[in-house]
């Protein structure tokens, strides 16, 4: 057992330590962007309003922590190639946004919310550590979704089962993101075009194979 665990702390502390360092910069950076002294802009439409509210799909909500860690671990055991892919997108996407949250800062009325169970408790945390709802546009939960479902569907490395299993996931999570009402529309799709643009030009520039040599050297 003890060999067990020393062996997958060698393996996996470069994909651990860059996912925290990622986390820790993601929610850093998300909340001095609360201090813009630019005005928020509002956020939905009637798009929005007819999208349900449903509290039990908090559940793909909150998914979304865990996975900040065991994707990128995971991506790493299969394809070191892209697990670096992952962590360049992510990095680049969130000081892109960083900077969106402080000249554009947005905000989303969210509606009232009655606890009146675990659901709704679970969402009333979030509400809470989350008040008001600013910096929605773009969709930080998505943009992490769509570039872990890029850097997975495009490895020739990962099992296709894993691939389909890990899209359907993350895919669930977006739409979560619609029916806890922490995002409009418009914050999805913004996610969306922005990974979009990001993983082009990281593909472009080969930004991704000149940070896996910079971290294989590292380890050396």
């Amino acid at each position: 057992m003890k060999l067990k665990l020393t062996n997958a702390i060698k393996t996996y502390w470069l994909p651990f330590t860059l996912s925290v360092f990622l986390l820790i910069f993601h929610a850093t950076t998300y909340f001095l962007a609360k201090f813009t002294p630019v005005e928020a802009v509002v956020v939905g439409g009637k798009l929005d309003d007819i999208i349900p509210f449903l509290p039990f799909w908090v559940i793909f909500y909150v998914l979304w922590y865990p996975l900040l860690i065991f994707v990128p671990c995971y991506i790493y055991k299969y394809d070191r190639g892209k697990f670096y892919t992952y962590i360049i997108i992510k990095f680049v996407i969130d000081v892109v946004s960083f900077f969106i949250f402080i000249f554009y800062p947005t905000i989303f009325n969210r509606p009232e919310l009655v606890v009146n169970g675990p659901f709704t408790w679970v969402l009333n945390i979030i509400y809470m550590n989350d008040t008001p709802a600013m910096n929605c546009l773009p969709s930080m939960h998505c943009t992490t979704c769509f570039t872990s479902i890029y850097t997975i569907v495009k490895s020739n490395k990962i099992p296709k089962k894993c691939k389909v299993l890990f899209s359907i996931i993350f895919v669930l999570i977006v739409l979560s993101t619609l029916f806890v009402k922490q995002h409009a529309i418009i914050d999805v799709i913004t996610a969306l075009i922005l990974t979009i643009i990001v993983s082009f030009l990281i593909y472009k520039l080969k930004l991704d194979n000149k940070v896996e040599q910079f971290f294989e050297r590292l380890k050396k």
